[in-house]
């Protein structure tokens, strides 16, 4: 892949399929200004390095910001797709052993390595049910492998003597909904992904974001489209057979992996977006990346040619290997 910064802020990028022979550029376009780029070899992949030019809140930053890993791994809360964004990461799942009935309640696990205030969500306790899927502090840590419980606002304690008692399992992790460290976007409207799921929107105050839930993972920064045309479709498989004839796209199947979202239309604002939830997906956790195909009934209009747009405005993954189309040809 061959970085080229253009004279108008732009990076034009050249990239070299080798095992079929391929080259194909395509523009890398951002809220501001490239300045200069530099690519320096990585363990997995090389780490590509740009210095860009923001207005933030009207005022011109220059920023020096990283690429993110192209492959994120397994964990689809790792993808990263902002720009001049940041990640709050509360770390991995924590077991619990045991939950005292007292007050207030003492929870069991070990080597948990949280301090005193830190939120955390509790989830998938036998017994002591009353627990599951709330977000509490960490009052006093009574040691490394044991701490009190209090609400969310740290300011109560939880008593837990007439909650059920405790019998097995149960886990934890921990979360967060203020974020005071977006000072460079400080003004700006953030977009957001959380545990691996499109979040929304959020204007970035005194250096502060605040999110309706607490999640353990959470990327917020610039939003940005990423956008692909294929050239002019010849819609006969004899080459110019159907050149000057009317004809449409009638349907499109595209080839999909590790994919949430995707938009298909006859333009960049006139489109029909592809579903990915199911209805046995869990209302309240992201739907799964999905690899496979899907199709979409295509409404373009009969002409001389058919363009095909596809898009992707959220900051969840878009990968596409293959497009199909049916269409209607008339003399």
């Amino acid at each position: 892949m061959l970085w080229c910064v253009r004279n108008d802020g732009e990076i034009a990028l050249l990239t070299l399929e080798e095992n079929n022979d391929v080259l194909g550029w395509t523009r890398q376009v951002t809220d501001g200004d490239f300045k200069s780029v530099a690519v320096i070899p990585g363990t997995n992949e090389d780490r590509v390095w740009f210095a860009v030019e923001r207005d933030v809140n009207g005022t011109d930053y220059t920023y020096i910001e990283q690429l993110q890993p192209f492959d994120w791994g397994d964990d689809q809360s790792d993808a990263f797709f902002v720009d001049c964004g940041l990640t709050y990461d509360g770390g991995d799942e924590i077991t619990i052993t045991g939950v005292t009935q007292a007050d207030p309640a003492v929870v069991t696990a070990v080597g948990h390595g949280l301090s005193d205030g830190d939120n955390i969500r509790i989830w998938d306790v036998s017994g002591m049910t009353e627990l599951n899927n709330n977000v509490y502090s960490v009052g006093t840590v009574v040691d490394v492998n044991s701490f009190q419980l209090r609400d969310s606002t740290d300011a109560v304690d939880i008593n837990s003597v007439n909650f059920t008692a405790y019998t097995s399992s149960g886990s934890l992790w921990q979360v967060e909904n203020t974020f005071t460290t977006v000072s460079h976007l400080d003004g700006e409207e953030v977009i957001l992904a959380v545990e691996g799921g499109y979040y929304g929107t959020e204007d970035v105050d005194a250096n502060t974001i605040t999110l309706s839930d607490y999640f353990n993972k959470v990327h917020a920064g610039l939003p940005y489209t990423a956008k692909l045309k294929p050239m002019k479709i010849d819609l006969s498989s004899s080459p110019g057979a159907l050149l000057g004839t009317r004809q449409r796209i009638s349907e499109v199947y595209v080839r999909l992996y590790k994919s949430l979202a995707c938009d298909i239309g006859t333009s960049w604002t006139d489109y029909d977006s592809l579903l990915f939830r199911d209805a046995d997906d869990p209302l309240e956790a992201p739907s799964p990346l999905f690899t496979g195909d899907k199709s979409l009934y295509f409404r373009g209009p009969y002409g001389r040619t058919s363009d095909i747009y596809i898009q992707n405005r959220y900051p969840v993954p878009l990968s596409i290997l293959a497009l199909r189309i049916d269409y209607e040809a008339n003399e």
